[in-house]
């Protein structure tokens, strides 16, 4: 794991911590994002576009509220398996999503997110238009006789993530995180409930939740009307009807878990706090108060999509900040000196100090600069722009988001840092992969 601020600080002299103390940096700067237009249909859909220049090819982001907070307990994987269905449903002259992606030298993917399915075009900006018409057209038409293949392709990516020491640890937190609802299993579900899922069961879920209410269609590259008027069309013939409200895992409780996983070599451990979800006013500061323990990863990081491989060597902090209530887990391994023990405590002196103390105004400003680094360097491809301009339009302020952000993380103050850290950081859950020796 990387070292965090607060622990390195910790090691300072005390006469160089209280000269800090009295130290005022100045305001980290930000960096004005060109803003996004959004249209809003009379389904209840809306469209953001942003263009960007110099590129000849357009990314596309459609935000479909059936995410994994949706399932049941006993139907984890139904999300997983109903947008793979929907990817492999013929759409135009027999052929599927892909194959009609694959055949003009695009790509069409999906990603689950707490709340919403994302399914992910890219491609030139001339075969967006019918490419998004297939992706509709198999929404509201997925083919049931593919069920089969694609409870079958979800299933491996389940089996594969139960024998990953990663994943194994974070199952271990959500499943005390967030018990009663979908997201206390994996992404992908879990291989026992999987197999007992049927087709009937997976059209039912698409047809309660593939709506075009709370639908939300981002697009950034090339634009022109032409492909604005394609999208719009294909929006305007997705069902209609208001999306469901997700539904709220119970807070963290303090509990211990141990497994044994023979693939592992070394101890891995997960230790989970709530956190403030995306949106809240606590947001920005906990953002500050991960750079503060640690790089790592945001909600990306960690997705297990169709095709995005689970890191199985991953040390850091990650904040699932989408979920309902907000995560904060560090992922801890055994190696450095004094092994994962080492490692745990000084994890849990960084957030103890976080809690009792002020941090001096310049350590606060060393987070907020490593904050905003990590926010705007998160977006270096189409994908990670429509996706930005897309997940602020689903926010209460709109794509003007995307600016009020940064200037939020800017403002982050050290009382700020102890308030959020008093609020969350005070419970937590550990999760402990063991190898199978150990037992």
């Amino acid at each position: 794991m990387t070292r965090s601020l607060v622990a390195v600080e910790l090691a300072r002299p005390i006469m160089a911590v209280a000269a800090a103390l009295f130290l005022l940096a100045a305001a980290p700067r930000t960096v004005p994002i060109a803003p996004a237009s959004v249209t809003q249909l009379s389904n209840g859909a809306r469209i953001v576009t942003h263009a960007v220049a110099d590129t000849p090819l357009i990314s596309a982001q459609l935000f479909v509220p059936a995410g994994i907070a949706f399932q049941s307990p006993d139907q984890a994987g139904i999300a997983a398996v109903a947008a793979d269905m929907v990817l492999h449903s013929p759409a135009s002259n027999g052929k599927d999503v892909i194959d009609i992606a694959n055949g003009l030298g695009a790509s069409a993917t999906y990603e689950l997110d707490p709340g919403y399915i994302r399914f992910e075009i890219t491609c030139r900006s001339v075969d967006m238009a019918p490419l998004l018409a297939a992706l509709a057209t198999a929404l509201a038409h997925p083919n049931p006789s593919q069920f089969v293949a694609s409870r079958a392709s979800v299933l491996s990516v389940a089996n594969a993530s139960a024998k990953n020491p990663v994943a194994a640890a974070l199952a271990m937190v959500r499943q005390v995180n967030y018990d009663g609802s979908g997201y206390q299993s994996p992404d992908a579900g879990s291989p026992s409930t999987i197999v007992r899922l049927t087709q009937s069961q997976v059209s039912s879920f698409l047809n309660g939740h593939a709506r075009a209410g709370g639908a939300v269609l981002a697009l950034s590259g090339d634009l022109n009307a032409a492909v604005v008027d394609g999208a719009r069309a294909a929006l305007q013939s997705l069902p209609s009807g208001a999306a469901q409200s997700a539904p709220t895992g119970r807070a963290v409780t303090r509990s211990h878990q141990v497994v044994a996983h023979r693939s592992v070599d070394q101890p891995w451990v997960a230790i989970g706090y709530q956190a403030p979800v995306q949106f809240s006013n606590d947001y920005p500061t906990m953002l500050v108060v991960e750079a503060l323990l640690g790089q790592g990863g945001d909600s990306r990081a960690l997705t297990l999509g169709s095709d995005t491989p689970l890191p199985s060597d991953f040390v850091g902090a990650y904040y699932q900040y989408e979920a309902q209530p907000g995560a904060f887990i560090v992922f801890l391994n055994g190696e450095g000196t004094g092994g994962v023990d080492a490692s745990i405590r000084e994890l849990q002196l960084a957030i103890a100090r976080l809690r009792a103390q002020r941090l001096p105004q310049s350590l606060v400003e060393r987070g907020r600069e490593i904050a905003l680094g990590d926010y705007y360097m998160s977006v270096t491809t189409l994908d990670d722009d429509a996706w930005l301009i897309g997940t602020a339009t689903l926010s209460p302020h709109g794509p003007s988001y995307v600016n009020e952000l940064p200037r939020a993380i800017a403002a982050v103050t050290p009382a700020d840092v102890q308030r959020v850290a008093q609020r969350y950081l005070a419970r937590e859950t550990l999760g402990v992969v063991l190898p199978a020796s150990s037992r």
